[in-house]
């Protein structure tokens, strides 16, 4: 029965992930953490950055294999972005595994992260305009300062939260640059790629044994097939779901209205950024 139920879930995080851009951690995070969570995992904050990570790189690389196929990719760009959010990753694992960062300090900057999130799409499903979208908006080149800024930020939340950095990319590229939003999708959706890639790894090279104080009543993880601190176990329903599911999404962009998906999915994000703020209290 879980095993179904994060199919689902990773069906449902991939194909947003094709239509808006967000790479599926922001479905993968609160899910992973509730269930590494309540099963008393030691450090559930690492283990659900590390596996939400590996689920989000499938979700991503998913996306990009549609985007490269619908000639709708900026490789070069990408790239770039993806590159300067390699270097991201490692200033956020740093930080991340760092003795002062707990659970609380995950907790609270997932709430801030999703609030933030929820807020943009809800303001950018108000002001949507289908017969309107896209002008003012000029796909412009993004230069290394440009691919700083962008790949550098989505990198350093990724590995502070494991959603990918799509969640400021695509802002950042759409809302502060200007590009199209179909151009910010493809770009963050490849840089993303790049990203996870780059923090998984190093999540999974790190013991989780090197971070516990006593192995006295720890449970390590889930399940038994673990790496560092990726549970390929529980990852495993997502990462198939996320993989299809991304495809989907890519495809159905271009085709539908996003406003609506866009208030709906920003309410979803405020409702949960509720829920895990909870947790402080």
């Amino acid at each position: 029965m879980l095993i179904l139920a994060l199919l689902i879930i990773g069906l449902f995080a991939g194909l947003l992930s094709g239509l808006l851009g967000i790479g599926g951690g922001t479905i993968f995070t609160p899910v992973l953490f509730y269930l590494f969570d309540r099963h008393g995992v030691a450090n559930p904050e690492l283990w659900t950055i590390g596996t939400s990570l590996f689920c989000t790189f499938a979700a991503s690389s998913g996306g990009t294999i549609r985007h490269i196929k619908q000639n709708s990719s900026f490789m070069r760009e990408s790239l770039l972005v993806g590159t300067f959010g390699i270097v991201g990753t490692a200033a956020g694992k740093y930080i991340a595994t760092s003795s002062w960062f707990s659970k609380e300090e995950f907790l609270l900057i997932i709430s801030i992260v999703f609030l933030y999130t929820g807020f943009n799409f809800i303001r950018k499903s108000l002001a949507q305009k289908s017969a309107a979208e896209g002008i003012g908006h000029v796909d412009r080149e993004i230069t290394p300062v440009r691919a700083t800024g962008i790949g550098g930020a989505g990198g350093f939340v990724a590995a502070l939260s494991g959603l990918g950095g799509g969640v400021l990319m695509v802002p950042i590229m759409n809302m502060g640059y200007k590009f199209s939003l179909r151009k910010s999708v493809s770009v963050s959706e490849f840089a993303i790629v790049l990203i996870s890639l780059a923090g998984f790894i190093q999540f999974g090279l790190r013991s989780p044994l090197k971070d516990l104080p006593s192995l006295e009543n720890v449970v390590l993880s889930v399940s038994s097939y673990t790496v560092g601190y990726i549970d390929f176990g529980v990852c495993l329903p997502l990462v198939i779901g996320a993989f299809i599911g991304a495809g989907f999404g890519v495809r159905l962009h271009d085709k539908i209205n996003t406003k609506y998906i866009k208030m709906i999915f920003g309410v979803l994000v405020i409702l949960v950024a509720a829920r895990m703020a909870s947790e402080l209290w």
